[in-house]
């Protein structure tokens, strides 16, 4: 117990210092599944699975652009008290059309 107690102690105090609380916001009409993920290298590309909702935030139909189904969604960062684009996906320029989503 003494040793798991050093190396726990030992981690904390020598572990990332910076760490910071992020605290959901359920205001915006998209949410993901978790507020943080980790992303994972495989030698070719770094990779993440991120699980995404809409919940339409007006009472009238909402039509959603898209390509053969794909809704291309971009990553944002907060980076010097903005929001900055820190990735976006490579897609075909087509459009398909518009998914509807209902009333809430």
């Amino acid at each position: 117990m003494r040793q798991s107690t050093a190396l726990l102690t030992s981690a904390l105090l020598f572990g990332c210092t910076d760490a910071t609380v992020v605290e959901r916001d359920l205001g915006p009409p998209i949410q993901t599944d978790r507020l943080l993920y980790d992303i994972v290298s495989d030698k070719s590309a770094w990779r993440t699975e991120i699980v995404w909702t809409f919940t339409n935030p007006i009472d009238e139909t909402v039509y959603v652009v898209n390509c053969r189904g794909a809704t291309p969604q971009k990553l944002e960062k907060w980076d010097s008290g903005e929001w900055v684009y820190a990735w976006s996906p490579i897609m075909n320029l087509c459009l398909s059309p518009s998914e509807r989503v209902g009333r809430r």
